[in-house]
C-alpha cells in the first residue's frame, strides 16, 4: 500500500508540472517558444501510459497520466490555435524591427 502512495505522489508532482505552462501560455496568449513536436510526442506518450496503466490495472499510473493529459491537450490546442502547424509567424516582429531601425 505504501508503494501505491509513492506512485501517486510521484504522479502528482510530474502531472502538475504541465499546469504552469498552460496558465502562462493562456495569460501571455503566446506559445511561440513551445515546440509543436514536443507537445505532440509528450501527449502521445501520456495517452500510451494511460492505456498501459489500464492494461495492467495500475491505478497510480492511470490517475497521474490522466491528470496531465488535460493541460497538455489544452496547451497543444492553444499552440495550434495561435501558431498553426507551421509555427508562429515572424512577419509582424520583423516589420517592427525594421521600423525601429
Amino acid at each position: 500500500m505504501k508503494v501505491m502512495y509513492l506512485g501517486l505522489l510521484a504522479g502528482f508532482l510530474t502531472s502538475s508540472s504541465a499546469f504552469p505552462q498552460l496558465v502562462k501560455s493562456y495569460r501571455t496568449k503566446s506559445t511561440k517558444d513551445l515546440s509543436l513536436w514536443y507537445l505532440a510526442v509528450i501527449l502521445s506518450g501520456v495517452a500510451l501510459w494511460i492505456t498501459y496503466g489500464i492494461a495492467i490495472s495500475d491505478i497510480p499510473l492511470v490517475v497521474a497520466n490522466s491528470v496531465s493529459l488535460l493541460p497538455l491537450a489544452l496547451t497543444l490546442y492553444l499552440k495550434l490555435k495561435w501558431d498553426g502547424l507551421r509555427g508562429p509567424s515572424r512577419r509582424g516582429e520583423d516589420l517592427k524591427e525594421n521600423l525601429s531601425e
